[in-house]
């Protein structure tokens, strides 16, 4: 018997602001796809922005909230997390 219940540590939420992100090598606009305690999902349209690894800043305006984090994966499509 499978359960569908999240098994998640941290419950993820659904929004779809937009976020900014700068580091050293750009700054670049992205969209939120989900965000946790522990880090925030989004797409960045534009390739190779930021890389993983990289110390970024980010700024989400309908939030009011401004901090630092750093790129702990990305996917080819453009897809990344924030922890």
């Amino acid at each position: 018997m499978t359960s569908d219940k999240d098994k998640r540590v941290f419950r993820r939420y659904k929004l779809k602001p937009s976020i900014e992100l700068s580091s050293e090598e750009s700054e670049v606009k992205a969209r939120i796809t989900a965000y946790s305690l522990k880090g925030i999902g989004f797409v960045i349209d534009a390739t190779r922005a930021v890389t993983s690894g990289s110390n970024i800043h980010f700024k989400i305006e309908e939030l009011a909230l401004e901090d630092a984090g750093r790129i702990v994966w990305i996917i080819c499509r453009g897809r990344g997390a924030v922890q």
